[in-house]
Protein backbone atom coordinates (compact mmCIF):
# COMPACT_ATOMS: atom_id res chain seq x y z
CA UNK A 1 0.00 0.00 0.00
CA UNK A 2 2.22 2.57 -1.55
CA UNK A 3 1.86 6.31 0.66
CA UNK A 4 -0.44 5.08 2.97
CA UNK A 5 -0.59 2.94 6.59
CA UNK A 6 -0.44 -0.80 5.89
CA UNK A 7 -1.55 -1.27 9.70
CA UNK A 8 -4.82 -3.31 10.53
CA UNK A 9 -6.90 -3.27 13.20
CA UNK A 10 -5.54 -6.64 14.86
CA UNK A 11 -1.96 -5.52 14.23
CA UNK A 12 -1.88 -3.30 17.32
CA UNK A 13 -2.49 -6.79 19.38
CA UNK A 14 0.30 -7.86 17.73
CA UNK A 15 2.48 -4.88 18.21
CA UNK A 16 3.76 -4.74 14.96
CA UNK A 17 4.36 -1.19 13.40
CA UNK A 18 3.08 0.57 10.24
CA UNK A 19 4.97 0.60 7.13
CA UNK A 20 4.51 2.98 4.25
CA UNK A 21 5.25 -0.26 2.11
CA UNK A 22 5.31 -3.84 2.86
CA UNK A 23 6.75 -6.26 0.12
CA UNK A 24 4.88 -9.55 -0.36
CA UNK A 25 6.73 -12.18 1.62
CA UNK A 26 7.24 -14.10 -1.91
CA UNK A 27 9.16 -11.11 -2.98
CA UNK A 28 11.76 -11.31 0.06
CA UNK A 29 12.50 -15.15 -1.02
CA UNK A 30 14.61 -16.37 -1.08
CA UNK A 31 17.42 -14.12 -1.05
CA UNK A 32 17.02 -13.00 1.82
CA UNK A 33 16.20 -15.98 3.79
CA UNK A 34 18.92 -17.00 6.30
CA UNK A 35 17.81 -20.78 7.83
CA UNK A 36 19.10 -20.96 11.17
CA UNK A 37 21.08 -24.02 12.25
CA UNK A 38 19.54 -25.87 14.90
CA UNK A 39 20.07 -29.76 16.36
CA UNK A 40 17.73 -32.49 15.93
CA UNK A 41 15.01 -33.05 18.56
CA UNK A 42 13.57 -36.48 19.56
CA UNK A 43 9.73 -36.19 20.40
CA UNK A 44 7.60 -38.10 21.95
CA UNK A 45 4.80 -40.30 20.53
CA UNK A 46 1.86 -38.06 20.99
CA UNK A 47 -0.24 -40.08 18.45
CA UNK A 48 -3.78 -40.91 20.20
CA UNK A 49 -3.45 -38.23 22.50
CA UNK A 50 -6.15 -35.90 22.90
CA UNK A 51 -5.61 -32.35 22.35
CA UNK A 52 -6.27 -29.45 24.58
CA UNK A 53 -9.07 -27.30 23.18
CA UNK A 54 -8.22 -23.25 24.07
CA UNK A 55 -11.07 -20.56 23.73
CA UNK A 56 -10.69 -18.55 26.24
CA UNK A 57 -8.08 -15.69 27.71
CA UNK A 58 -7.46 -18.19 31.49
CA UNK A 59 -7.12 -21.24 28.69
CA UNK A 60 -4.58 -19.33 26.68
CA UNK A 61 -2.78 -18.06 29.66
CA UNK A 62 -2.31 -21.23 31.29
CA UNK A 63 -1.30 -22.85 27.49
CA UNK A 64 1.53 -19.88 27.28
CA UNK A 65 2.46 -20.88 31.10
CA UNK A 66 2.94 -24.00 30.19
CA UNK A 67 4.99 -23.60 27.12
CA UNK A 68 7.34 -21.08 28.37
CA UNK A 69 9.87 -23.53 29.55
CA UNK A 70 9.83 -25.59 26.58
CA UNK A 71 13.11 -25.34 24.20
CA UNK A 72 11.07 -26.43 21.12
CA UNK A 73 7.10 -25.65 19.88
CA UNK A 74 5.24 -26.63 16.34
CA UNK A 75 2.91 -23.52 15.12
CA UNK A 76 0.82 -24.24 12.37
CA UNK A 77 -1.85 -21.50 11.32
CA UNK A 78 -4.97 -22.36 8.95
CA UNK A 79 -5.46 -19.21 7.02
CA UNK A 80 -8.95 -17.91 4.86
CA UNK A 81 -8.25 -16.02 2.15
CA UNK A 82 -12.17 -15.05 1.66
CA UNK A 83 -11.26 -11.80 2.82
CA UNK A 84 -9.41 -8.69 0.81
CA UNK A 85 -6.53 -9.33 3.37
CA UNK A 86 -7.38 -13.05 4.57
CA UNK A 87 -7.46 -13.70 8.64
CA UNK A 88 -6.31 -16.70 10.40
CA UNK A 89 -8.82 -18.57 11.80
CA UNK A 90 -6.87 -21.69 14.26
CA UNK A 91 -3.57 -22.04 15.24
CA UNK A 92 -1.94 -25.28 16.32
CA UNK A 93 1.05 -25.30 18.59
CA UNK A 94 2.33 -28.40 19.91
CA UNK A 95 5.31 -29.33 22.13
CA UNK A 96 7.13 -32.49 22.46
CA UNK A 97 4.12 -33.40 25.06
CA UNK A 98 1.16 -31.68 24.20
CA UNK A 99 -1.23 -30.55 21.36
CA UNK A 100 -3.12 -27.05 21.33
CA UNK A 101 -5.89 -25.93 19.22
CA UNK A 102 -6.56 -22.23 19.85
CA UNK A 103 -9.90 -21.30 18.34
CA UNK A 104 -9.03 -17.77 17.24
CA UNK A 105 -11.61 -16.18 17.20
CA UNK A 106 -13.35 -15.45 20.79
CA UNK A 107 -9.20 -15.49 21.64
CA UNK A 108 -8.47 -12.43 19.04
CA UNK A 109 -8.13 -9.74 21.70
CA UNK A 110 -5.62 -12.23 23.40
CA UNK A 111 -4.06 -13.40 20.92
CA UNK A 112 -0.84 -11.07 21.85
CA UNK A 113 -0.17 -12.95 24.52
CA UNK A 114 1.55 -15.66 22.60
CA UNK A 115 4.59 -12.87 21.93
CA UNK A 116 5.68 -14.36 25.57
CA UNK A 117 6.87 -17.18 23.67
CA UNK A 118 8.86 -15.62 21.10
Amino acid sequence: MQGGSSLRPQDRHLGIKPALFSPHLHEQAPEHYQPVACEKVECSQSIGQPFVYVSTRDGLEKMVMELQNCRVIAVDLEHSSKSYEGFTCLVQVSSRFKDYILDVFPLWEHMHLLKQLI
